[in-house]
């Protein structure tokens, strides 16, 4: 990974052996006089590498103690999409005890090849650990496929507790 990652969360390659994460900060127009900040993350592999597996993520002391309800959740865009090439994107949060999943992977089930853009929600759980959470987004692309890569932009990325 190389560029500019937010404080306090992390940009890294988990397999794979050539894929690349440039990383900028950036900002999203809420209207004439606002915006916000985001986080934008641009992957590629060469064609003939293999499966590539991308995380950015942030280890937070979230305040949640034991037993309450939590969830992570995330605003994302995606663009520049490689035909072919997005095999899955996926938010997870987990408190080193319980793991809840947005979006689990199929095997042989890609991402569209369009633009789109919404909001991740992983599944409510309960907290097993207290005050740390780990909000992890997971990007894959498909090293087989030529001209694989994507653009990621996220921004409000929570861990709440819910009821």
């Amino acid at each position: 990974a190389s560029g500019q990652v937010a404080d306090s969360w992390t940009a890294k390659r988990q397999s794979g052996t050539t894929g690349v994460i440039v990383c900028s900060k950036t900002s999203i127009s809420a209207d004439a006089s606002n915006s916000y900040p985001a986080q934008q993350l641009v992957f590629s592999a060469p064609s003939g590498s293999s499966s590539e597996i991308f995380r950015y993520e942030q280890l937070r002391f979230s305040g949640i103690a034991i037993g309450d309800p939590m969830q992570g959740e995330c605003e994302i865009s995606v663009s520049g999409v490689g035909a072919g090439s997005l095999r899955y994107i996926k938010l997870s949060v987990s408190d080193g005890v319980q793991n809840g999943v947005f979006f689990q992977n199929d095997t042989g089930f890609y991402m569209p090849d369009n633009s789109w853009s919404g909001v991740f929600k992983t599944p409510k759980i309960i907290s097993q650990a207290v005050n740390v959470a780990l909000l992890q987004l997971e990007v894959c692309l498909d090293g087989t496929v030529s001209g694989n890569g994507v653009t990621v932009t996220i921004t409000r990325a929570p861990i709440r507790k819910v009821f």
